[in-house]
């Protein structure tokens, strides 16, 4: 992928947020950009969200388990990630979005850890 995709890819998610500024609160905004910002820059910086696949949103479930985050963050931010993904299948500017790979995920993703089941 090249720069001018990437750049793209950026402007789009930074108008996801314009679009959602007005209705959510600054610290479930702030939530979102952190985990975008660790998904798409820290975890898979040459990636891009129509190239994103179930195995990348498993891949990132494992690099959330090496911070020590609860099982409740986890599914928080699957949730973010899914959120977004619904939004990119809406818009054009963001690519060839074909499917929600993190929402396919969230819906095997267990309410609490199997140790409170």
């Amino acid at each position: 992928m090249d720069l001018d995709d990437r750049l793209s890819e950026y402007e789009a998610i930074l108008k996801y947020f314009d679009e959602k500024e007005s209705s959510l609160s600054d610290d479930v905004l702030e939530l979102n950009q952190r985990v975008l910002r660790f998904f798409f820059i820290e975890a898979f910086p040459d990636l891009s969200p129509k190239e994103t696949t179930t195995e990348h949103v498993r891949d990132f479930l494992s690099q959330l388990d090496e911070r020590d985050l609860k099982h409740s963050s986890k599914r928080r931010y699957l949730e973010v990630l899914s959120a977004f993904f619904s939004y990119s299948l809406r818009d054009e500017d963001i690519g060839a979005i074909s499917f929600n790979p993190p929402g396919i995920v969230l819906k095997t993703y267990p309410r609490k850890p199997e140790s409170e089941q």
